[in-house]
């Protein structure tokens, strides 16, 4: 949290998305991670609630599938379809509500973007002990730097969500 790297990476990210609803998902591109349900999700959220149209974005982080063959491909094809009808149906010049990251990204850049999410979403519908949201709880929870990147009082009450599948192993905490 208090690395230089994180923190212009916190104020690059927070200029990019000022005036939105930052959503987060972070997950390997695989059958079990329901990312193309998550984004599914998002496009039923901006079907019904068109007030939100323009005012939330949702960045899925997917890191690299960690196997190969025809399922992977499958589920990787139909996150990039997802992902590119709602921004045709529901983008706008400046505005792209499905930002789909393919790979990795650093571990500061993932700190930033957490500190940043307003909400974190982890659809598996089945996982192990993922750490997702714990690094997201602890991230939003800053530091006296970040606070001060963010123009954030240390007294300043810090809001986030955190939407977890009942189908991963850490979702009874």
């Amino acid at each position: 949290l208090n690395l230089a790297d994180t923190e212009w990476r916190v104020r690059e990210l927070r200029d990019q998305f000022k005036g939105k609803k930052l959503l987060l998902g972070v997950d390997d591109m695989d059958i079990f991670k329901g990312i193309s349900l998550k984004i599914l999700a998002m496009e039923q959220l901006l079907n019904i609630h068109s007030e939100w149209r323009g005012k939330v974005v949702l960045v899925q982080i997917a890191n690299p599938a960690r196997s190969k063959g025809k399922d992977v491909e499958d589920v990787q094809a139909e996150t990039h379809s997802a992902a590119k009808r709602i921004n045709a149906t529901f983008g706008s010049p400046g505005y792209e509500p499905v930002v789909l990251i393919n790979g990795s990204v650093p571990f500061y850049e993932r700190i930033a973007f957490y500190t940043i999410a307003e909400c974190v979403v982890v659809t598996a519908v089945r996982d192990g002990m993922n750490l997702t949201p714990y690094e997201y709880i602890v991230s939003r929870q800053g530091g006296a730097k970040l606070d001060a990147t963010l123009g954030l009082s240390p007294n300043t009450p810090k809001k986030s969500m955190l939407v977890v599948s009942e189908f991963i192993g850490c979702s009874p905490s």
